[in-house]
């Protein structure tokens, strides 16, 4: 019996491509809130090391 309570590595491929885009506009100024520079990095710490460059 599988796991439904644990994303698909479809699932987390997807919400992580979506989390790094999220990242990528903070950086360029999309959206200013301070917390947004600490998250970026939190994203694109947890893509690289999840997803890597698949």
């Amino acid at each position: 019996m599988t796991d439904t309570s644990r994303p698909s590595n479809a699932q987390r491929r997807e919400m992580a491509y979506r989390l790094h885009d999220l990242a990528n506009r903070a950086r360029a100024g999309e959206y200013t809130h301070p917390q947004l520079a600490a998250l970026s990095d939190a994203i694109d710490q947890w893509h690289d090391h999840h997803i890597g460059d698949q």
